[in-house]
């Protein structure tokens, strides 16, 4: 009986140590708190075509504190920095915001502070008629929100975002 009660004191122990372990879901103490995962990211058309957000940055004009985002529906160029890139034969969707700030910005907006649907080329752009942005959280590498805009049939976006903080 002593056997018995020994082992079970054991297990029980054993059981509390790896239950108080590390809880970042990876195992390896490296999570990344600033990652997050989409659960629905944003999709739509651009010029036509059917697009979803894969990867996008968002940069602070050091003169008027307006803050520019890309989001774009393609992978980063491999070995690139998305701070880096201007990637103009891609479609995209940009759109400006007043400053670096949580909120609601709906659409259209008064001095090009509109979401512009970007096709692969110049003659493929409109600007929404209607919708929104929300920016929902402003980290220290990231910012995060969700979108919901139209300009024609062709040209309609709805879902989350996540982009690198370029500033």
């Amino acid at each position: 009986m002593k056997k018995l009660t020994l082992l079970f004191c054991i297990v029980f122990i054993s059981s509390l140590y790896i239950s108080c372990g590390d809880d970042d879901g990876n195992g390896n103490g490296d999570e990344d708190d600033n990652t997050e995962e989409l659960t629905d990211p944003a999709t739509g058309q651009v010029a036509g075509e059917a697009w979803t957000f894969k990867v996008g940055f968002a940069r602070e004009d050091a003169n008027d504190g307006r803050v520019t985002f890309e989001l774009q529906g393609q992978d980063a160029p491999e070995g690139g920095d998305i701070c880096d890139s201007f990637l103009t034969n891609r479609a995209r969707i940009n759109f400006t915001i007043p400053s670096a700030a949580e909120g609601t910005y709906t659409q259209p907006r008064e001095n090009a502070e509109t979401v512009l649907f970007r096709g692969a080329t110049a003659s493929d752009s409109e600007f929404a008629t209607e919708g929104s942005v929300v920016i929902s959280s402003i980290g220290e590498t990231t910012i995060s929100g969700t979108i919901n805009a139209s300009a024609d049939a062709g040209n309609t976006v709805i879902g989350q975002f996540v982009v690198e903080k370029c500033f």
